[in-house]
C-alpha cells in the first residue's frame, strides 16, 4: 500500500514544466471530482482504475474521492509562486524572441509581423 501522505519529492525541471505541472494538478482535482459525482467513472484512461488501486475505500464509495480532491488543490497552491515565476519566464523568452525578430527586419519592411 502506497504511504503517499509522507512522500518528498525534488523536481528538477524547466519554466514549461513548472507551468504544465500546475496545470496537471488543478486537471487531477476536477478529474477526481467528476469521479465522485459520475459513481466512479471517469472518461480519462485508467484514471478510475488507478484512483480505486491507491485508495481502495473508493472502490464501494466513489463520493470519498471528493475528500482526496484537497490534496491535489493544496500543493498546487503551495507552488503558486513557483508557477508565476514559471510563466514570468516563459512570456520573458517570447518577448525576447520577438524584439530580436523585430530587430531583424529591415526598415522598409512595414508589412511583415
Amino acid at each position: 500500500m502506497p504511504r503517499l501522505n509522507q512522500a518528498v519529492v525534488e523536481v528538477e525541471a524547466s519554466p514549461y514544466q513548472v507551468v504544465r505541472l500546475g496545470e496537471a494538478l488543478l486537471g487531477c482535482a476536477n478529474e477526481l471530482k467528476q469521479f465522485s459525482l459520475a459513481q466512479g467513472r471517469s472518461m480519462v484512461p485508467r484514471f478510475a482504475e488507478t484512483v480505486r488501486e491507491l485508495y481502495p475505500e473508493t472502490a464501494e464509495e466513489p463520493g470519498a474521492a471528493m475528500d482526496l480532491v484537497q490534496h491535489p488543490v493544496m500543493l498546487r497552491n503551495r507552488m503558486q509562486q513557483a508557477v508565476n515565476d514559471a510563466q514570468a519566464q516563459i512570456q520573458a523568452a517570447i518577448d525576447e524572441q520577438r524584439a530580436q525578430e523585430r530587430a531583424k527586419k529591415r526598415w522598409w519592411e512595414v508589412w511583415k509581423n
